[in-house]
């Protein structure tokens, strides 16, 4: 299948599961709260070698937003994004080629359960700002394409049941041209995103110990009260 199409398919799949997931969530079908929940131990759908290194990035990124140490937290969540998201999820477990199909469509139903909450797609008091839609558009724009080249990965062990070797090499090849892509998308995404937090922190009090556990509890605890 050639590339161009396949973008084309993983795309689509994206936008649309992303515009039921809003639907859902407008109608209360889907919890965003649950999906919250399991978002922050980080124990669905992914394995127990790339949970325990989400967690141990999570503890240096909450170091260095507590210290305004904003190229580390920047180099970090770019890290985070095209290792363990990017390469990983998108890409190597493309060798079954549905997976990143799923978890590309997963993503992006609950992507959209988010955007239906006025809590999560405009905080309150926030003001309007394009580093958020920026934020999505070079971070989730990297996954699919990273997608792409998994999903093209997995679908030639099936091209050439002949030379599937030959297949295999054109896959790799294929790869070299898309991650220089992802790349680029990804230092664009964790650029904008560091810029928006750094942009948020002059509200922090830095005379206080920022607990990030603390908060997501008290965001988790006001979005139940507010769907009470």
């Amino acid at each position: 299948m050639h590339l161009g199409l396949l973008f084309i398919i993983v795309l689509s799949l994206y936008l649309a599961s992303l515009l039921i997931g809003f639907w859902l969530g407008k109608k209360g079908t889907l919890d965003i709260v649950w999906w919250l929940e399991r978002k922050k131990r980080r124990t669905f759908l992914t394995d127990p070698l790339t949970v325990r290194i989400h967690q141990w990035l999570d503890k240096y990124k909450m170091s260095s937003l507590k210290h305004k140490k904003w190229f580390r937290f920047g180099l970090l969540i770019f890290l985070n994004n095209l290792l363990l998201v990017a390469f990983i999820s998108r890409t190597l477990y493309g060798i079954i080629f549905v997976i990143p199909l799923f978890l590309t469509i997963w993503g992006g139903l609950w992507q959209g359960v988010s955007f239906s909450n006025p809590l999560v797609a405009k905080p309150l008091g926030s003001k309007l700002d394009v580093k958020p839609v920026l934020t999505g558009v070079f971070e989730f724009g990297g996954y699919i394409v990273a997608t792409v080249g998994g999903v093209n990965f997995g679908l030639s062990f099936f091209k050439n049941s002949q030379n599937v070797v030959a297949s295999l090499v054109v896959a790799l090849k294929d790869l070299v041209y898309i991650y220089p892509v992802v790349v680029l998308f990804l230092l664009l995404g964790a650029y904008f995103e560091t810029s928006l937090i750094k942009s948020s922190a002059p509200k922090m009090d830095s005379g206080l110990d920022f607990d990030m556990e603390k908060a997501r509890k008290l965001a988790l605890q006001m979005l139940q009260n507010k769907q009470g």
